[in-house]
């Protein structure tokens, strides 16, 4: 309903969504794929390792890189430019960001707050 919305507010973007954690808790990316059935880019949070598999499962499917680790980067755009499927990603380089609540016991020892 989400990725309808935004569609409705806005036509001329592609809807994307960060997907995380998959593997880490059990779960199987073909999990996801109800999912990413709505999107027009399916986001990769941390998981450049898995966009081939993937591609090869579903290759329809747009990826792009919605999170990564600023070491992983040079990785991350190789695989951006070697594969046409991958059209992205963003890397976090923040060292202060505060937008997740898991991240408040560390903000507090590195005395951001």
């Amino acid at each position: 309903m989400l990725a309808e919305k935004v569609r409705a507010l806005d036509a001329t973007r592609p809807v994307t969504s960060a997907i995380n954690g998959v593997g880490r808790w059990g779960g199987k990316w073909e999990d996801t794929d109800v999912v990413f059935a709505v999107l027009d880019i399916g986001g990769y949070n941390y998981q450049w390792g898995a966009y081939a598999n993937d591609h090869k499962r579903r290759p329809e499917r747009v990826m792009f890189g919605t999170e990564s680790f600023p070491l992983e980067a040079f990785d991350n755009w190789m695989s951006v430019l070697e594969n046409s499927y991958v059209v992205g990603d963003y890397v976090w380089t923040s060292m202060d960001y505060l937008g997740e609540s898991g991240n408040w016991p560390a903000a507090l020892r590195w005395g951001s707050c």
